[in-house]
């Protein structure tokens, strides 16, 4: 009974919070997502330790952290093109499967693995929540009636993906 009153505290008092970040945008955006991703990386590299899974955990937390700068539309580092990526992703492998053989452990393959699998999961995921929100165009006439005006369609689109998450999550 108890877990359930920190749920809906959570809820009264975070839900709307977020809401805020979400339509405010910008910065603010930028570094919830940079926290998220953080976060989840660090709960992610604590489920592989409790596996014995011995992951690049520096390269995967500074690869997860740098990954949302290909996309933060504001910093213009890149033009939105797959080379970026692409140099990304290789880069994680190839540091990933640097770092785990420079420490060699028992499961090695395991390790790099899980190192990759850590940004493409965790890192490449979360930043493409900015893509929604600050990238997002319409094109579709229907679309643009279902969701209103589209000055804030991604903001209204993160909003409705989270509460949908949020609502599935809590009847489960």
């Amino acid at each position: 009974m108890r877990e359930l009153w920190i749920r809906i505290l959570t809820a009264v008092v975070g839900i709307p919070i977020f809401v805020w970040i979400v339509w405010t945008g910008g910065w603010l955006w930028f570094v919830a997502v940079e926290l998220l991703i953080l976060g989840s990386s660090l709960e992610l590299i604590a489920l592989f330790r409790k596996m014995d899974i011995r992951i690049a955990s520096f390269p995967v937390l500074a690869w997860n952290l740098f990954l949302p700068l290909l996309f933060f539309p504001e910093l213009s580092i890149t033009d939105h093109s797959l080379e970026p990526l692409a140099f990304f992703l290789s880069g994680s492998v190839i540091l990933s499967a640097t770092f785990v053989l420079y420490k060699p452990h028992r499961n090695a393959a395991l390790a790099v693995a899980g190192s990759v699998f850590s940004v493409l999961y965790v890192g490449l995921s979360l930043s493409l929540l900015l893509v929604l929100r600050f990238v997002f165009e319409l094109s579709d006439a229907a679309m643009l009636a279902m969701i209103g005006s589209p000055d804030r369609a991604g903001a209204k689109l993160i909003i409705a993906l989270f509460a949908t998450i949020w609502i599935s999550d809590s009847a489960a």
